[in-house]
């Protein structure tokens, strides 16, 4: 009995790395620590941390990418998926992504655009999705107004 309970132990002592290694790096942010999603960007790179806004992701995951999205070397990249998010009817990733896409478009300057060499692309998706977005009749009046909000700053770009 005893040597069983002796080779359980060594047993799950060898598979608790692998556990650790089969959760996403985002989940081992606890409440969201900017900090903490600053070094998880960090490490994993901004595409990586974009693939994370699919549905192909879990929820907790999801939104977690969506508040790391500030801290990205190319934030601009995340405003058409964030818009997209925003869009939703998830009462709770629809304005998360929203308040990320905002800090993200009060950060963006011509100059940062220049010198990530961005040729406009991800500017204009986004305002796309965002007059979708402020004139949806359906969606949340906070998250219309904010949209229209978003839609002036890209445009004084």
């Amino acid at each position: 009995m005893l040597a069983r309970l002796a080779a359980l132990a060594l047993i799950s002592c060898l598979a608790l790395p692998a556990l650790a290694q089969s959760v996403d790096p985002l989940l081992q942010v606890h409440d969201g620590d900017p900090l903490l999603l600053a070094s998880v960007v960090e490490r994993l790179g901004d595409a990586a941390i974009l693939d994370r806004l699919s549905d192909t992701h879990p929820l907790a995951v999801r939104s977690l990418a969506v508040r790391a999205t500030p801290f990205l070397h190319t934030p601009e990249q995340a405003l058409a998926p964030l818009a997209a998010l925003s869009a939703s009817r998830d009462p709770d990733l629809a304005p998360t992504a929203m308040r990320a896409l905002l800090t993200i478009t009060r950060s963006i300057t011509r100059a940062s655009l220049d010198a990530h060499e961005d040729d406009g692309t991800s500017i204009e998706a986004a305002r796309t999705a965002l007059t979708q977005l402020a004139t949806d009749e359906h969606a949340r009046v906070d998250l219309r107004r904010a949209a229209d909000a978003a839609l002036a700053m890209l445009a004084a770009l």
